[in-house]
């Protein structure tokens, strides 16, 4: 098994048509599959990008796809079955970006993005672009230090706001912080730091259901990686730590991944190039033994972002997803324990006390 980690998206829209997304020598490409008929198309979106690219779905299954082009412009496509409109959004190139992505408040799109400021220092300015009836308007969200290497973003909605989850490295350690815009009142509140703690850390998901919120990420331990989860309850501004545990075993665990299925919370990651998974009945309280996904050593791999615009009930929520590469697409890691290995835990840094 090889686990590639060049990004593909995965977009389903409400007739549960499923579209896959993918970048390759500066042209975007997507195959759209239709659910009724079985057949496959592949289309050539453009030829002038970039790596770094996002695509969301809206409540009209129109696609959005925004992408900086080889000139350094920022682009907007608009897909809708045969049709696609493509706009520049720039008047002047700007700097190479990380980490683009694209949010929709149900048709209102919201862009987000890093670029370099000051690279002796490795700090990053993080963008926010909001398209307001008519005009395009620019916050700035953070200016950020790394340390090694930029982490990617988080991105969710809730309510009225936008919730962006970022690392920030204060006093030599990064720590995760989170910022809400206030999308009635159209501004960024202050910033609220979330984790604590000497070990450095890499990767992150999130996921909120109701007033509770999920994170994991990856946290050096005497030079091994393991996954660490934290349950919050988000109380008006402040999020308020409830619970903060160890679910791997301390070993080269990347790619933290959380996934609620049917009744289930589920953990999964990368350890050695396979899959492994984790899940919860309780909502975070406990956690299952560790589970090897026995397929996932034998066929290549990759960590889709996933969008659903699906009108039928959706048993799922879920930002990302390890699964097998077109053409036989299929998730790994969470769902019907078949052909797993349990894997047994280690005592080792089983439990983080709380701060």
């Amino acid at each position: 098994m090889t686990f590639y980690s060049e990004k593909i998206s995965i977009l389903t829209d409400s007739c549960q048509n499923v579209c896959s997304f993918q970048w390759r020598n500066k042209t975007i490409f997507a195959y759209f599959f239709n659910i009724s008929s079985g057949e496959m198309e592949k289309k050539i979106i453009v030829e002038d990008s970039l790596e770094e690219y996002d695509v969301a779905i809206g409540e009209n299954d129109y696609i959005y796809l925004i992408y900086q082009n080889i000139d350094r412009h920022l682009v907007l496509v608009t897909i809708f079955r045969d049709y696609i409109d493509i706009v520049t959004l720039t008047e002047e190139p700007i700097s190479n970006v990380y980490d683009l992505s694209i949010l929709l408040d149900r048709e209102e799109i919201h862009i987000f993005y890093n670029t370099l400021l000051k690279e002796d220092e490795k700090v990053y300015r993080l963008y926010h672009h909001h398209y307001d009836e008519n005009t395009w308007i620019t916050n700035i969200v953070e200016d950020i230090k790394v340390k090694q290497v930029l982490n990617s973003f988080c991105l969710t909605l809730k309510d009225y706001s936008i919730f962006i989850f970022y690392y920030d490295c204060v006093e030599e350690e990064e720590e995760i912080f989170l910022k809400k815009y206030d999308t009635v009142q159209k501004k960024w509140l202050e910033k609220q730091k979330i984790t604590y703690g000497f070990n450095s850390k890499l990767y992150m998901d999130i996921l909120i259901e109701k007033n509770i919120l999920h994170i994991v990420y990856s946290q050096n331990f005497d030079g091994n990686l393991s996954i660490v989860y934290e349950k919050y309850d988000i109380v008006g501004v402040e999020a308020v730590l409830l619970k903060k545990e160890i679910l791997s075993n301390a070993e080269n665990c990347l790619y933290p991944t959380i996934i609620k299925y049917e009744d289930k919370l589920w953990v999964a990651w990368i350890e050695y190039d396979a899959v492994l998974s984790r899940f919860s009945i309780d909502g975070g309280e406990n956690w299952s033994s560790i589970y090897l996904w026995r397929k996932s050593k034998s066929i290549d791999i990759v960590r889709y972002k996933y969008g659903d615009n699906s009108i039928k009930e959706n048993n799922k929520k879920l930002n990302y997803s390890f699964g097998s590469i077109y053409p036989e697409i299929s998730f790994i890691g969470f769902g019907p324990l078949e052909d797993v290995q349990e894997i047994p835990i280690k005592k080792k840094y089983r439990k983080i006390p709380r701060f």
